[in-house]
């Protein structure tokens, strides 16, 4: 998980842009930026859930059956992890958004997707 908000914003991640590809530049940017959004929400909402899975850890003194290690710190780490992923995310929902104002802008973003 650490390494999914590395990759997301370097723009390391693969695209599927098999159909988006061929629509007209601003209707692709826009399916884009929708799809952007709504991978936040469920990494935002992952986030959410590894905190109350966290909390609940804590209150239970959780542990892992052979070392004693417990899962608490492991999944704090996780859920900023996340939380991460999904601001750079709707960080790029926005930009997405703002390119949808020029065609020029967003003839260069579909083209970056190869």
């Amino acid at each position: 998980m650490a390494a999914l908000p590395y990759v997301q914003s370097h723009k390391g991640h693969i695209n599927v842009t098999m159909l988006i590809k061929h629509f007209k530049p601003r209707l692709a940017v826009g399916c884009f930026a929708l799809g952007t959004l709504i991978g936040a929400f469920i990494s935002g909402m992952c986030s959410y859930s590894c905190f109350l899975l966290a909390a609940k850890s804590f209150s239970r003194n959780m542990v892992s059956m052979m070392i004693q290690i417990p899962f608490g710190p492991f999944e704090i780490f996780e859920g900023i992890c996340l939380g991460l992923l999904c601001l750079i995310m709707l960080v790029h929902t926005i930009t997405y958004c703002i390119s949808l104002k020029s065609d020029d802008v967003c003839r260069e973003i579909v083209e970056s997707w190869g």
